[in-house]
């Protein structure tokens, strides 16, 4: 009786993540429609959206130390609460950074500029990322996580690509386009992006116990 109440919460647990990783990726879908077709999204949309992850991200992680404070978790239990505690941190802090960048994006003017389209790219596979992640958990899959892990690369290098982009466009001449810092600092939003999904996909293989160097 008290292993099947712990799996119910054990499998709440992972609900409840799924669920703010929604959440998170219904902002990253606002930044997506601003991107690829030039729609505005309302700031209180995605100020709501934002807070809304935060605050279900809290009680995810007061739900999973109540369940190790108050039942008897096996080795194995233990780490996918420990791993859902942590994932929570970085698919929040996800939603947070993709509530930056759909204001700053937003406000662009830049958006026929090749930078832009590196963007696109940065953007599409962070949300690619995040959705591997969510399901890696989902199916308890190893390989579906280191390969969201090594995918985090590809992140990297269009980051680079981007910072070159806008290198060589400050070098053409002595008035560089004033919208250049604004693409570095949605870059580099996404990059970090990348980085907390990466993350999150670490964290499935620590709950299945497999973890890779």
């Amino acid at each position: 009786m008290v292993r099947i109440r712990l799996e119910r919460e054990l499998n709440e647990l992972r609900n409840d993540i799924i669920t703010v990783g929604s959440w998170t990726d219904d902002v990253l879908q606002m930044a997506s429609t601003i991107f690829q077709d030039g729609d505005s999204v309302p700031y209180k949309e995605v100020d709501e959206a934002v807070r809304r992850i935060v605050s279900a991200k809290r009680k995810l992680e007061e739900n999973c130390l109540r369940l190790l404070a108050s039942e008897q978790p096996l080795a194995s239990d233990f780490r996918l609460v420990s791993a859902i505690f942590k994932m929570a941190s970085h698919i929040k802090r996800i939603g947070e950074l993709a509530g930056s960048l759909v204001e700053l994006a937003d406000e662009s003017e830049m958006r026929s500029d090749p930078a832009w389209d590196i963007l696109e790219d940065m953007l599409a596979e962070g949300r690619d990322m995040l959705h591997s992640a969510l399901r890696s958990l989902v199916r308890f899959d190893t390989d579906l996580a280191q390969s969201t892990i090594d995918r985090d690369d590809t992140v990297d290098q269009l980051f680079r690509k981007l910072r070159e982009e806008i290198i060589q466009e400050l070098r053409k001449g002595d008035s560089p386009d004033p919208l250049l810092p604004d693409a570095l600092l949605m870059g580099k939003f996404l990059e970090k992006i990348g980085d907390h999904a990466a993350s999150s996909a670490e964290w499935v293989l620590f709950a299945i116990g497999d973890r890779r160097e």
